[in-house]
């Protein structure tokens, strides 16, 4: 996790995001990225009437200096942080930049608790939930600081390969020294047994011998339902969940839905 990525809009939530990835980068000694993208309309003064002159304070002007406030903030922590103010020509996207700045981590703000807004950068967090190849954290409440994660939830069928997965999420629990708990969703038609379970975990914690987790599961067929109740249980402090276009992962869907309900932090990794 050496490279992060902080799309914003400048809201208050998005300010909330760019707050802990400042925290994880803190961590992880990891540099960041901020990146808005404005319409591509605004890169010129708006001017009108005989005696118009360029206004004194324009969209790009107003975008560049509150990119070199969140720079400004990362770098007096000792941070190495870049702006990036891309004008949108109508096919601009926020995940088209991971591969090209190497990016490890998406930290980005949902708006509400009844719907994920479209951002004003011209994307919104539900298409990067869906599409991206980084892992996306996703915040959508004001975080008290410092940032602190005790216990991370990592909810998954376990039903397919999911070594690359869980590397990810074992790697950032262990960022934080965090107690991991390892959900199995076993749905009713296709429950996994104990032995199975704790075979499964076994071999993914192998190479994590400092790992601290504990191993559950929830026979249901409503996943979020299920991830829920296990959140309120556990008074956990993220969620972890792996997504993929493939039989035997949850679907994106249901990560979306608990990144527009769940007020704690969610950690999507979908397919690289």
């Amino acid at each position: 996790m050496k490279k992060i990525l902080v799309p914003t809009d400048f809201s208050g939530c998005a300010q909330n995001a760019a707050n802990v990835a400042i925290q994880i980068a803190q961590r992880a000694s990891a540099s960041i990225h901020f990146l808005h993208i404005l319409p591509a309309e605004d890169e010129h003064p708006h001017v009108s009437g005989p005696k118009a002159t360029p206004a004194k304070s324009t969209a790009k002007g107003r975008s560049q200096d509150e990119l070199n406030k969140l720079v400004a903030q990362a770098e007096r922590l000792g941070l190495k942080a870049t702006p990036l103010l891309i004008f949108n020509k109508g096919n601009e996207r926020i995940e088209d930049y991971i591969k090209p700045l190497n990016i490890d981590l998406i930290v980005m703000g949902s708006h509400g608790a009844t719907g994920i807004r479209e951002l004003v950068i011209g994307s919104n967090t539900q298409r990067v939930v869906r599409h991206s190849t980084a892992p996306v954290l996703v915040v959508k409440n004001v975080i008290n600081e410092p940032f602190r994660i005790n216990h991370i939830i990592y909810a998954s069928t376990f039903a397919a390969d999911t070594v690359h997965d869980f590397d990810q999420v074992a790697n950032f629990t262990q960022l934080w020294k965090a107690t991991l708990d390892i959900l199995f969703i076993n749905f009713k038609d296709k429950v996994i047994d104990q032995a199975t379970m704790n075979r499964i975990v076994k071999e993914l914690t192998l190479p994590y011998p400092d790992l601290r987790y504990t191993v559950n599961d929830i026979e249901t067929n409503d996943e979020e339902w299920g991830i829920h109740q296990f959140v309120e249980k556990m008074n956990a402090d993220m969620i972890a969940i792996t997504t993929h276009d493939k039989t035997g992962f949850l679907s994106h869907s249901v990560a979306e839905d608990l990144v527009n309900h769940e007020a704690i932090p969610v950690l999507v990794i979908g397919e690289a």
